[in-house]
């Protein structure tokens, strides 16, 4: 499915309905949601800048760097504005795309066992 005629959710819909009337194994549809979600924050949110978290210590007048961030904002599923570190985020998409890629490679072995049968 080319990318100029089918957007990701279109192509997430069309594998959805494949996978239910061939009975291929099950990924959790949650995974596509995340990966078109995440798609999407990093795709519509600017690069913002940088966030510090400080630990100031008045006894000693010392700061400490305790850590550091640049968020991305995202509309959630029921419409509640998330802002999430973007290494969170990307660990999230990783995570799902993992998941999805050995679901696609057992759907291919699936198919092609039944296409040599």
């Amino acid at each position: 499915m080319n990318n100029a005629l089918f957007n990701l959710s279109s192509k997430v819909k069309a594998y959805i309905y494949l996978r239910d009337i061939n009975h291929w194994p099950k990924v959790s549809n949650n995974k596509f949601q995340t990966i078109m979600n995440t798609r999407n924050a990093f795709a519509h949110n600017p690069v913002n800048t940088q966030n510090i978290n400080l630990l100031f210590k008045p006894e000693d007048m010392t700061t400490t760097v305790v850590d550091t961030y640049m968020v991305l904002e995202s509309v959630s599923g029921s419409g509640k504005l998330q802002r999430i570190k973007r290494k969170v985020t990307l660990q999230n998409f990783t995570d799902a795309y993992y998941d999805i890629n050995n679901n696609l490679i057992e759907v291919l072995s699936s198919i092609n066992g039944n296409l040599n049968n």
